[in-house]
């Protein structure tokens, strides 16, 4: 009878064991699931700001080729206006030499005067158009690549993990690492401040001197929500905290 109720209690024991891995299992798939679906989530999303923008690049381009061909016929208007008074000089420039009256003479030389500066300010119009044509040019070459610009790869974790240590390194700018109460940071809880310290960043100074690149591998060595660092803006707030507690910038 013992040996039956020690086989039972064992069977007991086999079966919760068991129960309990198949938890630890299907609660691990399915946190790989939502992870992987918010992830799609954030690329659909990421997709779509690229379009939008790729969209808006697009109508600007329309825009800026029509002030473009705008420019084009104003010039071509300036450049007959010019051909039309380099005429009349000649013209008055031939008038002028065949006078033998002295008065008349003059009033062809005030003519041609007038003419001459007329002929210069529309030169400068000129000069000016042809600025403002070359400046919309680069403006369209500006928006065709960024509407062309391809959607740039996210680290993985891995990636992300494997830069840190320089991120952590080169933000202190060769100063001592102080250790500050990152929680004061706007967005950055007690949870998110200990990753960040295991991971070497533990002063303001180091997420205020955060760049772009820096962001996205922190981002994904902290696992955390594309776009988080910067909707929150750590770098200002951490620049903010510093300037209080240390009584100088970051």
């Amino acid at each position: 009878m013992t040996d039956g109720v020690a086989w039972a209690a064992a069977e007991i024991v086999v079966f919760m064991v068991a129960a309990t891995l198949i938890g630890f299992a299907i609660g691990w798939i399915l946190g790989r699931w939502l992870q992987q679906r918010t992830i799609g989530e954030s690329y659909e999303l990421e997709l779509g700001n690229q379009e939008e923008l790729a969209r808006k690049a697009e109508y600007r381009l329309t825009e800026a080729n029509k002030t473009i061909d705008k420019l084009q016929v104003q010039m071509r208007h300036e450049s007959e206006k010019i051909g039309e008074l380099e005429a009349q000089l000649t013209s008055a420039q031939v008038a002028a030499e065949s006078l033998v009256d002295s008065d008349e003479l003059h009033r062809f030389q005030e003519d041609l005067e007038e003419c001459t500066a007329v002929r210069r300010e529309l030169e400068a119009r000129v000069a000016e158009l042809e600025t403002e044509l070359t400046a919309r040019r680069e403006m369209v070459l500006a928006a065709v690549v960024e509407a062309e610009m391809p959607i740039a790869a996210e680290p993985t974790k891995e990636e992300g993990l494997a830069r840190i240590s320089e991120i952590a390194e080169r933000t202190a700018g060769g100063l001592p690492v102080a250790d500050d109460d990152l929680k004061k940071v706007h967005g950055i809880g007690p949870k998110l401040e200990r990753t960040l310290k295991d991971l070497g960043i533990t002063s303001f100074r180091q997420i205020a001197n955060f760049q772009a690149e820096d962001i996205a591998y922190v981002t994904a060595a902290l696992d955390a929500f594309k776009g988080r660092i910067e909707r929150d803006d750590w770098m200002s707030g951490a620049a903010e905290q510093h300037a209080k507690k240390y009584n100088e910038p970051a």
